[in-house]
């Protein structure tokens, strides 16, 4: 019996594929752009940064251990930081002490960011996984999930029962679930 593939994460340290890289950066993009921004980089710089960001990524990606202390989201996040402060070391003249002090970004995810990141993997995660579902079954669960309808009231305007509305929406939620498992723990 074949063995079902597990996270993208784990395909990723584990036999990663072109397609799977692609998705890791359709799923991560939003989020770097935004973090790389606030790291200060100019936006005319973003691309190259990211490029650069994705290639380290990469390689770095395959001996990611997961660590029940550190998610890794934050494990991104120290990656993403560093690596922007090496770049801009690289390519930009020295800028005064005290300005630097201002720009200080904070060892730790904030709150904030935290929320933020959760709400771009599961736009971008989801918009990654809506072609493998039937568009009624996506139908069904957007309803759910996202319209906060009742099953009821769903199994009603699609013709099915609500236990039928709760197995599709259960379905979907899962191979989600299953897709960022490691990303965000």
């Amino acid at each position: 019996m074949p063995k079902t593939p597990g996270s993208l994460l784990d395909r990723l340290r584990e036999q990663p594929n072109p397609h799977d890289w692609q998705q890791f950066v359709k799923l991560f993009s939003p989020i770097l752009f935004r973090w790389v921004r606030r790291f200060g980089v100019a936006e005319n710089d973003v691309e190259d940064v990211l490029q650069e960001l994705f290639i380290l990524l990469f390689k770095r990606l395959a001996s990611f251990v997961v660590d029940p202390n550190k998610s890794f989201h934050a494990w991104l996040w120290t990656v993403t930081r560093n690596f922007v402060y090496d770049w801009q070391e690289r390519t930009r003249p020295p800028l005064p002490a005290e300005f630097l002090e201002q720009l200080a970004a904070p060892d730790e995810v904030s709150a904030e960011e935290s929320r933020e990141f959760a709400r771009i993997l599961v736009e971008r995660g989801l918009a990654i996984i809506q072609n493998d579902f039937q568009p009624n079954t996506w139908a069904v669960f957007l309803a759910v999930a996202i319209e906060k309808r009742s099953g009821a009231e769903v199994a009603r305007q699609y013709h099915m029962t609500a236990n039928a509305v709760y197995l599709t929406y259960s379905r979907v939620l899962y191979r989600l679930r299953t897709e960022l498992t490691g990303f965000w723990e």
